[in-house]
Parts: structure tokens; C-alpha cells; sequence
């Protein structure tokens, strides 16, 4: 005959905000603008370049990334310049 074992559930942790990674997390975060959106432009063509056939909003990776906006936007925007990335006709972005 086979036991079963009982598996029990890790409590939930609540993870405060001064403790995330991301360049936009805390207002004291003391990186420069400059460095912080260069930071956020090499976390966004990493998503892309490790998920192929990757589409997302600015609303969408502003979420992912925990950062404003319009900030999320500003570099996204670069990004199609550099040519990382290409803007689709109905808003999402996509992997050039």
C-alpha cells in the first residue's frame, strides 16, 4: 500500500518595496537618470532576447520592470531608434 504524503505551503512573504532590484523601485534610489534608463534599456532587449516572439505595451513592461510610465516609454522609444526594437500598428512592441 502507498502513503501519501501531506504537503504543506511555505507561508507567503511579503517582499517590502525597498528590497526590489529594479532601477525604478524607491525614490532614493541614487543612480543618475542616464544610468538608471540605460539599466532599464538592457533589462527590456534582455526580455526580448530571451523570449522569442515577445509583445508588450509600454503599460506592460512598465509593470514588469516596476518603473513610470512615461520613463518606460522615453526608453522604449530609444530602443526603436537603436533598432532593438520595432513598434507594431496596434501599440505593442516587438523584438527587431
Amino acid at each position: 500500500m502507498v502513503q501519501s504524503k501531506r504537503v504543506t505551503r511555505a507561508p507567503a512573504v511579503a517582499v517590502p518595496p525597498a528590497t526590489l532590484t529594479t532601477p525604478f523601485a524607491t525614490e532614493a534610489n541614487e543612480l543618475d537618470r542616464d544610468t538608471r534608463s540605460e539599466h532599464l534599456a538592457a533589462l527590456i532587449t534582455g526580455a526580448y532576447r530571451e523570449m522569442p516572439g515577445l509583445l508588450l505595451t509600454v503599460a506592460q513592461v512598465a509593470r514588469m520592470f516596476s518603473c513610470p510610465t512615461h520613463v518606460c516609454r522615453q526608453v522604449m522609444d530609444e530602443l526603436v531608434v537603436r533598432g532593438h526594437l520595432r513598434r507594431l500598428p496596434d501599440g505593442t512592441f516587438g523584438k527587431a
